[in-house]
C-alpha cells in the first residue's frame, strides 16, 4: 500500500513538471492570442495590408458554408464593398502549441452583412499558425456558424 501511494505522488509530482510551460512556450501563446485579436481588428477595419501580412501566401480557409477561399481571393473579398463588419469579438481561445506549429480555437461573435444578407452571429473556428523564423502567420482556417 505504501509503494502505491508513494507511486501516485510521484506520478502525481511528474505529472505537474510536464505540464508547465516553458517560458518560450508562453510567450509564443501570448503572442498568438494577441494576433487573434489584432486579426480581427483588421478585418473590421478592413485594413487589408495588416491582414496580407497575417495570412501566409498559401493561406486557405473553408467558411461557413463549406467555401474554400485563398490569401488572394480572402483580400478581395474584405476589400469588396458588398461585406462588412461593424463590430466583432474574439472570446474563447485556446492556443495548442507544437513547435513552430499552433492550432488556436475560437469563437467570434460579429456584427456583419454580406452582399445586403444579415450574416450577424457566433463563429467558430480553427486557425492553423505557422513560424518560418519571422514570426507567425496563419495557413488555415476553418469555421462554423453556431446555430444556437
Amino acid at each position: 500500500m505504501k509503494k502505491l501511494l508513494l507511486f501516485c505522488l510521484v506520478a502525481l509530482l511528474v505529472s505537474g513538471a510536464v505540464a508547465q510551460k516553458s517560458p518560450e512556450a508562453s510567450k509564443a501563446e501570448g503572442i498568438l492570442l494577441a494576433m487573434e485579436k489584432t486579426w480581427t481588428d483588421a478585418i473590421a477595419k478592413k485594413d487589408l495590408k495588416a491582414v496580407g501580412l497575417i495570412l501566409a501566401d498559401e493561406y486557405m480557409i473553408i467558411d461557413d458554408e463549406g467555401l474554400v477561399r485563398n490569401k488572394t481571393t480572402t483580400l478581395s473579398r474584405l476589400q469588396s464593398s458588398d461585406n462588412s463588419i461593424s463590430t466583432a469579438v474574439v472570446d474563447e481561445l485556446n492556443v495548442h502549441l507544437y513547435g513552430n506549429v499552433a492550432v488556436v480555437t475560437g469563437r467570434q461573435t460579429e456584427k456583419s452583412v454580406e452582399k445586403g444578407k444579415n450574416t450577424s452571429g457566433s463563429y467558430r473556428y480553427t486557425d492553423v499558425w505557422v513560424n518560418r523564423g519571422k514570426g507567425w502567420q496563419v495557413v488555415n482556417t476553418h469555421e462554423s456558424k453556431v446555430l444556437k
